[in-house]
Formats: C-alpha cells, structure tokens, sequence
C-alpha cells in the first residue's frame, strides 16, 4: 500500500468485502463491462448501488442475479 492511499477507506473496503459486499470496479469486472458504464446506467439497465460510508457496493447475490440476467458464466474475471 503506498502513502498516498486512504487507509480508513482501505480497510472499509475490507470491511464490507467480509461483509459480502462488493465495490463497482469489483461487480464491473464480473460483468465484463467498464466501471464508468456501471455507474451510469445505475438505476437504468443495472439496479442502484447501497452506499455505505460513501462507497458504492453490490451485495454478492444481487451481483449473482445480474450475472444470470447478462449471461455472464461464472468463471468471467471477479470470481476467487
């Protein structure tokens, strides 16, 4: 981790991740589309984010029913 980095944002994210939540650039990758896309068509095509602490996140389920949804197989980037 460099310097420049929020660490309180950091281990928010970690947080949340334990949590079962997943940030946009993590649900964009699993979708295979950009996360600029995501964002916009927030609300639109792709449901809204939950904001928590000013991150925006997807629960892993509702990131599941979309990946149904898009026929997006499971193996695409953002599975561990």
């Amino acid at each position: 981790m460099h310097g420049h980095q929020n660490r309180r944002g950091y281990w928010r994210v970690l947080q949340l991740r334990q949590a079962g939540y997943l940030t946009v650039s993590e649900v964009a990758k699993a979708l295979g589309i950009g996360t600029t896309t995501l964002r916009r068509r927030e609300g639109t095509v792709y449901p809204r984010a939950a904001r928590i602490g000013g991150i925006r996140v997807y629960h892993e389920a509702d990131v599941e029913l979309l990946r149904r949804r898009n026929n997006v197989p499971p193996g695409v980037a953002g599975r561990r």
